[in-house]
């Protein structure tokens, strides 16, 4: 598998789309090297690393998966988010 990117055009650090996911998962299913696998979804070597550590399974990683884990992760975050501004809200209003 070639794949060519501008590195001018990376976007190193930012939330990973489903696409994205989809694309870790087929390359690496192919057997791509993950530096390979970088420069295809346009992300740093340590987005992919954190990418793999955490919505990979004993099974291995799976696209799916990941975005469900994430969409998880992200509801959780927004639930505890709006609590911590409501109790400050709270907080000084007393």
């Amino acid at each position: 598998m070639t794949v060519i990117a501008s590195l001018s055009k990376l976007s190193f650090m930012s939330h990973l789309a489903g696409e994205q996911r989809y694309t870790i998962a087929r390359m690496l299913q192919s057997g791509c090297a993950k530096k390979a696998v970088c420069i295809a979804i346009g992300k740093d070597r340590s987005v992919l690393s954190r990418e793999l550590k955490r919505n990979s399974s004993n099974r291995g990683y799976s696209a799916k998966s990941a975005n469900d884990y994430a969409s998880e992760r992200k509801e959780r975050f927004r639930r505890r988010g709006n609590s911590q501004r409501n109790s400050k809200s709270i907080l000084s209003s007393v």
